[in-house]
């Protein structure tokens, strides 16, 4: 256990925080505010997809939204100069969640209509996470995050995503059907949910699965109801997208914090980054699995599952990484009651500047470092799982 002085102090937390604020109110100027009062246009960035969506499935054409052609001349009727790949992965479930925002004309009326309720969502998770004695700083760490700013650039879905997945790990003890709905609702980003049922087994959460498995039925049978089956059909057709698009690298690569796209990346084969990542993905696993079977706090747990979640996709953004801050502020409490130990600290701070990290570092080498500070919290969560430390 690491004891003394350490340059990690609440006072150069909350300056370095406003630092940070300071910068991304200026890119957010420069790159979104500006143009917009110059152009007399909402700027379109990927919330673009999610409007789109949602215009074409009002439309009645919920197949065509995994067509990345008809997809792309949607939103390029926003703007005709737009460069970039746009494309929807999701399965055709989320489309529910975001079918209100297709009654709205693409502008910040509709941006602020998908961000408002998710980022409430988000801070009720991250307030409860912090616990009162983490709220005053955990502000502003929470405000100054890279992956939340991400996420109010893009109009992101992390903050959604976050939300659910740290209200099915707190509602998992006291609300186990609860959990499941919320779990039930995860699957409609499969890659942040496919590591919860198995984590969930091995600790005996059968109610919470059970529930899960009927919502997750239910929002499919949905999803079918409305628009055919034949839109089960365009999301394979998606999915192959996906692939091809996580092959051909470029951006993703550069975005991507993955094991996969780190080794591509370096020039690793596609074969073989594939095979390297499936061999770390199953390692993650079966720690994850180990540590859910062994007697050790429900929240130290849910560290571990949140952590080892950005390990088990090749297809995962910087964006999605705001999830880590739920992970870091459960350590936090620990650290702060029990006393932090060597390395901790820097760990929770390089995952924090993860998502800024991870497509400037590429500027200069072709260094991917996201599954390296995922990997490094990981480790020394299951460090302190063997302990039992209390949350």
């Amino acid at each position: 256990m690491k004891t003394g002085w350490h340059w990690f102090t609440t006072a150069r937390v909350r300056l370095y925080c406003q630092g940070f604020l300071m910068l991304y109110m200026a890119f957010t100027y420069l790159g979104y505010v500006r143009p917009w009062l110059t152009f007399q246009r909402f700027p379109v960035t990927s919330f673009a997809v999610f409007w789109a969506g949602a215009r074409l499935a009002l439309a009645g054409q919920a197949a065509e939204v995994y067509q990345v052609d008809h997809l792309r001349q949607v939103i390029l009727s926003l703007d005709p100069a737009v460069q970039g790949t746009f494309g929807w992965f999701y399965p055709p479930v989320f489309l529910l969640f975001v079918l209100p925002l297709g009654f709205m004309a693409y502008s910040i009326w509709a941006w602020l209509a998908f961000i408002l309720p998710t980022t409430l969502a988000f801070w009720r998770v991250m307030k409860q996470a912090m616990g009162s004695q983490m709220v005053p700083l955990g502000k502003w760490i929470l405000l100054a995050s890279p992956g939340v700013w991400l996420n109010l650039w893009h109009g992101q879905n992390g903050f959604l995503m976050t939300a659910l997945a740290g209200a099915t790990l707190m509602c998992l003890e006291s609300r186990p059907l609860l959990a499941g709905v919320f779990l039930g609702c995860l699957g409609i980003k499969p890659q942040w949910a496919v590591l919860f049922p198995l984590a969930l087994a091995f600790g005996g959460y059968w109610r919470t699965l059970g529930v899960a498995a009927l919502v997750f039925i239910g929002e499919w049978a949905l999803a079918a109801g409305i628009w055919g089956w034949d839109v089960l059909l365009a999301w394979r057709h998606g999915l192959s997208e996906a692939g091809h698009l996580i092959g051909q690298g470029g951006i993703y690569w550069t975005h991507a914090p993955t094991v996969f796209a780190a080794l591509r990346l370096i020039g690793l084969p596609y074969w073989l980054a594939m095979t390297v990542h499936g061999l770390v993905a199953a390692g993650t696993a079966v720690t994850v699995s180990l540590v859910w079977r062994r007697r050790v706090p429900v929240a130290l747990k849910a560290a571990v599952l949140m952590t080892g979640t950005f390990l088990i996709s090749p297809y995962l953004m910087d964006y999605d990484l705001v999830g880590l801050l739920l992970p870091g502020f459960w350590l936090a409490r620990v650290g702060l009651r029990t006393g932090w130990r060597v390395w901790e600290r820097e760990w929770l701070v390089l995952a924090w500047l993860l998502p800024l990290l991870c497509p400037l570092m590429t500027v200069w080498w072709p260094l991917q470092v996201g599954p390296v500070g995922v990997l490094g919290v990981l480790g020394v969560l299951v460090h302190r799982t063997r302990s039992g430390a209390a949350c």
